[in-house]
């Protein structure tokens, strides 16, 4: 039986998963930032010796801003697509649980959400190929990371013309496949066992700081999708920027107002996320690294914080009339 659940699980994860596939936002989401994350390198006009660091720091930036989007909008409407539909009603006729239901759609955002983080993760990885000023390798990662995308909207186009394939759900796994094979594949500057040893080390210094990002992807579906129970998608995304935005600014204002005795900076600090944990690029500069100790606690704090939310979302959920 509790096999029989965890496949029912499975199954609406999966079909939330690929609902959102098909929407053009999330294959769009990262063919523009792995686009953007190939035109870096050509844009450290004046680098002073900082290309690597530029360049990292703004392959981040980018994916944490578009995955923040990506995390909102997919959140938001996910289950309000299902409600007028009429999908979620049909489902929970069927002797499955609105506990169950309600934590399959968010498995089905995260499943997006670990594409997209892969695909933004891998044109990351490609675009810190930058060397110093006598390093032409940057060229060749731009090179791998522009074809990876063309070869994918290709693929994918021709997939939908002869055998009716959705392009978009196409186009995104086909991106992923493609830009793991140019970040693997020998032709990025370097050749044979010298490009594998040093993409080995550039993916050991760079995957803990994507995996923070990711934490914070997910707890900011959870808060989102806690807030679509109740409201309107356009709301949500709103309230969800708002949430995004006050987190931001939780560490210089916020505690420090709770620190001074105020009783409501006390309340929101308690509450809102602080994303700053989240964010820990700065520790790469000068050939530094980000200890596994802090992304394991991290890591943690992410864990209970969607907990919490996931909680408050099902108790809401269970009231809501489908």
């Amino acid at each position: 039986r509790m096999y029989v659940r965890f496949g029912q699980s499975g199954v609406l994860a999966l079909q939330a998963a690929r609902a959102l596939w098909r929407q053009p936002l999330p294959v769009l989401t990262a063919t523009l930032g792995a686009l953007m994350a190939a035109l870096f390198p050509l844009l450290v006009a004046f680098p002073f010796g900082e290309s690597d660091r530029l360049v990292r720091d703004g392959a981040l930036a980018l994916y944490f801003s578009l995955g923040v989007y990506l995390a909102a909008a997919a959140a938001s409407g996910s289950l309000d697509r299902d409600r007028e539909a009429g999908w979620a009603a049909l489902v929970l006729s069927k002797a499955v649980s609105r506990s169950r239901f309600y934590l399959a759609r968010y498995g089905g955002v995260l499943l997006v959400l670990a594409l997209f983080s892969l695909c933004l993760g891998l044109a990351a990885l490609l675009s810190g190929r930058v060397g110093s000023a006598h390093d032409h390798g940057q060229y060749g990662a731009g090179l791998g990371i522009g074809l990876s995308i063309l070869a994918a909207h290709a693929a994918a186009g021709l997939a939908n013309y002869r055998f009716g394939r959705p392009y978009a759900s196409m186009a995104f796994g086909l991106l992923a496949l493609a830009l793991l094979a140019a970040a693997t594949g020998p032709a990025i500057g370097l050749s044979g066992g010298a490009a594998r040893a040093a993409l080995a080390a550039s993916a050991g210094r760079l995957a803990p700081a994507l995996l923070l990002i990711g934490l914070a992807l997910a707890v900011l579906a959870a808060v989102v999708m806690a807030l679509s129970v109740r409201l309107p998608p356009a709301p949500v995304a709103a309230a969800g920027g708002l949430v995004f935005l006050l987190g931001l600014v939780r560490a210089p204002l916020i505690d420090r107002a709770a620190a001074a005795g105020n009783r409501a900076a006390a309340a929101a600090a308690a509450l809102l996320p602080d994303w700053h944990l989240f964010w820990a690029a700065d520790a790469l500069s000068g050939g530094g690294r980000i200890p596994w100790d802090y992304v394991g606690g991290v890591g943690l704090y992410a864990v209970f914080y969607t907990a919490g939310m996931l909680l408050i979302g099902l108790a809401l959920y269970r009231g809501r009339d489908l």
